[in-house]
Formats: C-alpha cells, structure tokens, sequence
C-alpha cells in the first residue's frame, strides 16, 4: 500500500481518516467532462465491475469519513472504494 504524505505526518496517538474512492459522484461546480463520462460508464457497468471501481457518492464517502471520526481510535484509518460502496 502506498503511504500518502498525510499519514506519514500524523502522530500515533492523534486520529486520522482518508478516503480513496475510485470515482465520486455528485454535482461538481467545475467541468470535469472525463470524469463525467467514467461516472456515466461506471453506472451502467456496475454490476461487471469490481467495488474499487464503481462510484461512490460523496454523501457516501463524508458518512464513512465522520464515521471513522467519531470511532476516535488513535492512529490513521484508510478508507479505499471497497470500504464506501
């Protein structure tokens, strides 16, 4: 697994949450016109695709997030696509 730069710094005694979804789904205030058409793709194949690869929303994905929060266990919690759908 690849360490992202935010987990290296945390303590082991503070509490830490990341997210790694593969796609995230939802209204953008930015023109992402690749994005769109992989969200549009992801959904129509979902039940072909592995869970890492599918869209997450990001409701979804701030739930999993305050979740982990609020779990208050020390140390750095990663949560990857598999976790979020």
């Amino acid at each position: 697994m690849v360490k992202r730069p935010s987990c290296e710094a945390t303590s082991a005694s503070a509490v830490a949450a990341t997210a790694g979804p593969g796609l995230i789904g939802g209204e953008r205030h930015e023109s992402r016109p690749a994005e769109q058409i992989g969200v549009r793709v992801s959904q129509w194949l979902r039940p072909l695709l592995p869970a890492r690869y599918r869209v997450v929303p990001a409701e979804r994905i701030a739930h999993h997030l305050l979740a982990a929060a609020l779990a208050a266990a020390p140390g750095v919690r990663v949560l990857m696509s598999e976790e979020l759908v």
